[in-house]
């Protein structure tokens, strides 16, 4: 039941504007939540990254029984991985819920990950308006993950998936839709400042916008600020909308290891 109110609501991202707006309320932002950075990320995860900021949400409340609402989150970056320990990155978690990343500022490194060596295709996807991703190499060395680009593209002319264990990079623009339960690891390769271009000591040079789709009123649910708030111990709590079913066996049965990471 629960993956078919998830294909659902994929199916009603096709879905005319006129016909969502009848059933949807939202709220207009004048201010941009990446343009500072309330709680900087100082632990073993998440250094370098801010706690995701909630602001005001996209109400869903039908046709899709028992999710509440798509919550965006603002998640800035402070800095760029460089192969110090879990610098620049998020944290690879197994008990995330439904969620849509736009990439705001910067370019990131994609790597979905498998729980046991299996992976699913499909579990992420992919829509860029360059029409194109680039791949990248991904090299192990003394703990560190070292992403390259290969100069290789593939073809995204449209929405197309992501393989497991083969990253690639993100740009502006680009956004990626991931099923609940997904492993993904996002590491920022190359900061900027939105309208300057080259980074500025102690300001916010990366940004995602997550959408996420959550089954409670609770904001602080998020499966990224709950392992952003624990971030010396294994793996973050399961959110309680995700206390049972699928994705609660997937963030039991996988060890997130590290997520060192640097860009070559």
């Amino acid at each position: 039941m629960r993956y078919l109110r998830f294909a659902l609501f994929v199916a009603l991202l096709g879905l005319p504007a006129a016909v969502l707006t009848s059933g949807m309320v939202s709220a207009q932002n004048t201010e941009d939540p990446l343009a500072t950075c309330e709680d900087e990320g100082t632990g073993t995860f998440w250094n370098g990254v801010c706690k995701p900021v909630p602001f005001d949400p996209a109400v869903i409340p039908q046709p899709i029984p028992g999710f509440e609402r798509l919550q965006p989150y603002a998640v800035a970056f402070m800095k760029e991985a460089n192969g110090s320990p879990e610098v620049g990155a998020t944290r690879r978690i197994g008990n995330t819920e439904f969620m849509v990343v736009i990439v705001k500022q910067g370019e990131f490194a994609l790597d979905v990950g498998t729980i046991d060596n299996v992976g699913e295709i499909g579990n992420v996807v992919v829509s860029s308006p360059s029409g194109k991703l680039a791949k990248l190499t991904e090299t192990n060395v003394d703990g560190v993950t070292e992403f390259n680009e290969t100069g290789e593209d593939f073809d995204c002319v449209f929405s197309c998936a992501i393989l497991p264990d083969t990253p690639v990079l993100l740009k502006e623009g680009d956004v990626a839709f991931a099923k609940p339960g997904a492993i993904c690891l996002w590491c920022l390769l190359h900061g900027k400042v939105a309208g300057v271009g080259t980074p500025v000591a102690g300001g916010v040079i990366g940004g995602l916008e997550v959408l996420a789709l959550l089954e409670t009123d609770d904001t602080q649910s998020f499966s990224w600020i709950q392992s952003w708030n624990t971030p010396e111990e294994g793996l973050a709590s399961t959110p309680t909308a995700l206390a049972t079913g699928p994705s609660a066996i997937r963030a039991l049965a996988f060890n997130p290891g590290g997520t060192r990471c640097k860009g070559g």
